[in-house]
């Protein structure tokens, strides 16, 4: 098959009295019960209790918690209890927040806002939402379902469903302002919304403006991300150092001299932070390779462990009772953040095969030598060039028309949403792969002096020509349309069955690219790349029944068949059962299958670099080879 399935997705839930703590809108008169949907139904029902367990937090829960972000909100659920991308620095997704249920992907946790699906960020590659994107103070509560549910919903539903439920029927006018001011450095954060609502005996209209400023933490500013040496450990041996970086300032001799590596310098008077800045250590011992020397670099100095954010969000929702039986639903909302990711300088290898003479600077640096072969570089920290600084730049607009309405037999919606997210990224301070080695200088038997740029001389100014930018844009645009019908069946002991069918049709493309450089490979210090270009559409037909067998058995049937128009299509079936044994004591059970199809950026992948992880195991040999 040329879909990813992941089949037979088994849970079972059994709890003592298993209440959802969500508010319930129902409307309740002598003559009637109003209907309400749940996440992961379709059908409108009374009781919120249904098949799938539904864990709720209210909009009160969230701020008496002190979230100040839907991600924060999300990320610290116990649900997502093995944690999930908050936007931390160093990488090209600074500006994202995803969730991931169960400790599964944030590609296998399907975000729906307001019951429909959210689009995907073109920067984690169509794969997940980001949902740094919703304002904070548009949210009336989030519902989290903890089982598979492709079969009402679609493809990435396998872990779970997080269903965010924005404020409808808010009246008045509300401010809030929030301040938090850690005891250590960096961190500080602002938070400041407004809300204001106006209701109607036909509609009503509630509107949102949310600014959000968070400042960067350093690493040097906490315990846990700075330089330390390990208990009972030599401070002058640099495998007994954590959090420091060999690659600061270390001339590699090639074959010709021995394969040793050693300091630039050899005054016995100076140390590495007194030529070369506070950030460097030693020279350093290295008790695995003895004979060696390095300046090493504490690259906590500069660089960033979180991002300097900066979101303004703003969202309005307006419902209008066209008549006694149609409603219009609008919903638009704009986000545009701004996030800057710190990186230290860029730890890069300078090929410099002619080798480096040993010679006394005017300052009195005595230079070690560089003996001339094909091998012969010097690992080089840039810092001379400046950190590397991402600016990552999104920009969201989502529009949503829907309409819904019911006569005697049935209820209908149908709603078509459409939305753009934009990204770009500039970056500076990486380094131009191969034009340093051309930029050093040579020895002048003439005049008997070092001309041009010498990196073992900390007041040798490197020439322009060495640094590059490495920039991105990506784009990505969503069309929805999606409509059904709901009706009853007929009479069980327990109630009147109910059954929802629909279809729905999506097109998505994707439009991702980087600096020609980039993309060709030339620049070192960069991450992320181009997703590629493409596009396509996907079409959808899915059916839902509700048995209540009996009044306290409910059995629910579902299925779904999605079509796409690059890889193929896949039907996914799903049977839930709710069983109160006992009025403490509600049993749940359910099987289905679930699917995430790939991504365009899966399908269409450009040049991209990253680093990945890797285990670095201690082993003992008699000759080294580097």
């Amino acid at each position: 098959m040329r879909f990813n399935k992941v089949a037979k997705l088994v849970s079972l839930a059994c709890s003592g009295m298993v209440a959802v703590s969500a508010p319930v809108y129902a409307a309740e008169t002598e003559e009637s019960v109003e209907r309400i949907e749940v996440t992961g139904s379709r059908i409108k029902r009374i009781d919120m209790e249904g098949a799938s367990p539904i864990t709720t937090i209210t909009a009160d829960e969230l701020a008496k918690s002190g979230f100040s972000t839907v991600g924060d909100a999300l990320r610290s659920s116990n649900l997502n209890a093995f944690g999930s991308w908050g936007g931390g620095s160093n990488n090209g997704w600074g500006s994202q927040s995803t969730v991931q249920l169960k400790g599964a992907s944030a590609f296998h946790t399907l975000t729906l806002l307001d019951g429909k699906r959210m689009a995907k960020s073109p920067v984690m590659d169509g794969g997940a939402a980001n949902i740094n994107t919703i304002p904070m103070a548009a949210v009336e509560r989030i519902e989290i379902l903890t089982d598979g549910a492709s079969a009402i919903y679609g493809t990435d539903a396998i872990a779970g469903v997080v269903n965010i439920i924005l404020k409808k029927d808010f009246e008045g006018v509300q401010f809030d302002a929030r301040l938090d001011r850690p005891e250590q450095a960096g961190g500080d954060s602002s938070n400041l919304s407004f809300t204001g609502g106006l209701n109607s005996d036909k509609g009503h209209l509630v509107f949102t403006v949310e600014h959000y400023e968070q400042q960067k933490i350093m690493q040097k500013d906490r315990w846990y991300t700075q330089p330390f040496v390990v208990e009972g450990g030599d401070p002058t041996d640099y495998q007994d150092w954590v959090n420091i970086s060999p690659t600061g300032r270390v001339i590699t001799q090639g074959g010709a001299g021995g394969w040793v590596y050693s300091a630039p310098f050899s005054n016995s008077d100076k140390t590495c932070a007194d030529v070369y800045g506070d950030a460097f250590l030693g020279p350093l011992d290295d008790s695995d390779y003895p004979g060696d020397t390095l300046c090493a670099y504490d690259y906590t100095q500069a660089a960033a462990t979180t991002t300097d954010q900066t979101r303004n969000n703003t969202l309005i929702h307006y419902n209008y009772e066209i008549t006694d039986q149609i409603e219009l639903t609008a919903r638009a909302y704009w986000a545009s953040n701004e996030t800057i990711d710190i990186s230290a300088p860029v730890p890069a290898s300078i090929s410099i095969p002619n080798g480096l003479p040993a010679y006394t600077t005017d300052e009195g640096l005595d230079l070690v030598e560089l003996v001339a072969d094909p091998n012969a570089g010097m690992n080089y920290r840039f810092d001379t060039a400046g950190d590397r600084v991402a600016e990552h730049h999104d920009n969201i607009y989502d529009i949503l028309v829907g309409l819904d309405g019911s006569t005697d037999n049935l209820d209908w919606d149908i709603s078509f949403n459409y939305n753009k997210y934009d990204n770009y990224t500039w970056g500076t301070g990486y380094q131009l792969k191969g034009a340093t080695t051309d930029l050093v200088g040579q020895w002048n038997d003439q005049t008997n002096s070092f001309e041009g740029w010498d990196p073992r001389d900390p007041n040798s100014e490197m020439p322009a020509g060495a640094t590059a930018n490495y920039d991105k844009r990506m784009a990505a645009t969503y069309v929805d349309i999606n409509g059904g019908l709901s009706f009853e069946l007929f009479e069980l002991p327990g109630g009147a069955a109910g059954m929802y069918v629909g279809a729905s049709y999506r097109e998505e493309s994707l439009d991702s690219k980087v600096a020609a450089l980039a993309e060709a490979g030339q620049i070192v210090g960069g991450n992320g790349g181009s997703g590629g270009e493409g596009e396509r559409d996907v079409t959808a037909g899915y059916f839902e029944m509700a048995l209540p067998i009996l009044d306290n058995l409910e059995l629910n049937l579902a299925g779904r068949y999605d079509e796409y128009s690059d890889f193929g299509g896949t039907f996914n079936p799903q049977v839930s059962v709710r069983y109160n044994l006992i009025e403490p004591l509600l049993l749940r059970a359910s099987w289905g299958t679930g699917f995430r199809a790939p991504t365009l950026s899966d399908l269409y992948q450009g040049t991209a670099e990253g680093f990945g992880y890797i285990k670095n195991y201690r082993v003992f040999v008699k000759k080294r080879v580097r």
